[in-house]
Order: structure tokens, then sequence, then C-alpha cells
């Protein structure tokens, strides 16, 4: 018969500690939920170590970190540095609607056949600024804080999510710039413009679930 394992309590509660320390002053351990939700999470996880040490007791008696305080209950939508989330959301924003991939598939999204605009997720490039406004303006901070997470740039490449696999992804498009065709090779996104896509898997959270 396997051996069952034997929990370290004493370890278990010290790392609680530590998480719940670190996602108060940092956040953004689950971009799909506020900081809120995750610190009274760990503060259960606290609890329910200190009643496993007070239920077994050693020779040794208990670690030191059982004598800290239980860490206090918040608001489920607490947000760690809200104002640095504001900032970033803004600054991804603005730099989304300066990107000069952006402006051009904005400018001539209609040329582009709906086949290709889907294949290569054109709809994604144009609601990722629509998805980062509406966040902004109601000050969702969750939302605003996992979109900002995403790279923004004016450089040769306009990341966006990604819509085509609805996950965890981005979304290269870079475009080159150059005369429109006429009308009868714009029918072809080949013709049209020279494009790339890259799909890669990203994650915007620091550390994993709790």
């Amino acid at each position: 018969m396997a051996k069952q394992h034997q929990t370290d309590h004493g370890t278990e509660l010290e790392r609680a500690f530590a998480r719940w320390d670190y996602l108060y002053e940092h956040g953004r351990q689950d971009p799909g939920y506020a900081d809120g939700v995750n610190l009274n999470l760990i503060r259960n996880h606290v609890i329910y170590h200190r009643r496993q040490l007070e239920e077994t007791p050693t020779l040794f008696g208990f670690p030191e970190c059982y004598y800290r305080e239980i860490p206090p209950e918040v608001d489920n939508n607490f947000m760690a540095r809200p104002n640095e989330i504001r900032t970033a959301a803004r600054a991804s924003l603005e730099a989304y609607r300066a990107a000069p991939d952006y402006q051009f598939i904005l400018a001539h999204r209609e040329e582009i056949p709906p086949k290709t605009r889907d294949k290569l997720c054109i709809g994604a490039v144009l609601g990722y600024v629509s998805g980062l406004e509406h966040p902004i303006s109601e000050d969702d901070l969750v939302n605003s804080g996992t979109m900002a997470t995403l790279p923004a740039t004016s450089s040769a490449s306009f990341p966006a999510p990604g819509a085509c696999g609805n996950s965890y992804r981005t979304a290269w498009i870079p475009l080159t710039r150059r005369p429109l065709p006429s009308r009868r090779t714009r029918a072809s996104m080949k013709n049209l413009t020279r494009t790339t896509a890259r799909i890669s898997m990203t994650n915007p959270k620091k550390d994993s679930a709790t």
C-alpha cells in the first residue's frame, strides 16, 4: 500500500502569506478576476493551514508564520495599483490608435475580401481598440489591466487578441505599405499587400492561479 503524502502545513502557511503579500502589493495574479477575489481565496488558505497546525500539534511548536495576523478580508473588487492600470490602459489605447498598421487596416478594410478578413483576424485588430475604449470609460480595472498587458506598438507589427481561437493568443499582422493596386487585383489580399500572420500563445499573468 502506497504511503500517503502528508502536507507540511507550516510550509504551506508560509507560502500562502507570501502569495497574499505579493498579490496585495503587485496584483494581477489572474487576469480574469479582480485582485480582491484572489486575495480572499488566499486568506481562506491561510485560515485552513492554521487550523490544520492547531489540530496536529508537534513537540516543536508552531512555525513563526503562525503568529502572524490573518490577512484582512478585502472587497472583492479591490485592485492593486489602480492608477498604474489606468495609465497603462490609456497609453496602450493611444499607441494602438497611432499604429500605422491599425490606420492602414482601418482605411482599407472594405477592400479586403471577407474570407481574408476572417483568416487574418482583421476584426480582432479593429476590435482591440474598442475593446480598450469601453473598460477605460467604465473604469473597469480588471479588463483595462488585461487588455493593457498585451504589447501596443506603432512599429511594423500590430498585435491583437486572437479572436480566431478566442483564447489567450496574439496575432501579429505585419503589413507592407505600398500604393493601392487596381480594382482587378483588389479581390486578392496577396495583390493588395504582402501579409504574414503569426499566432502564438501568450499569458499576461504574473503568477499561476491559486
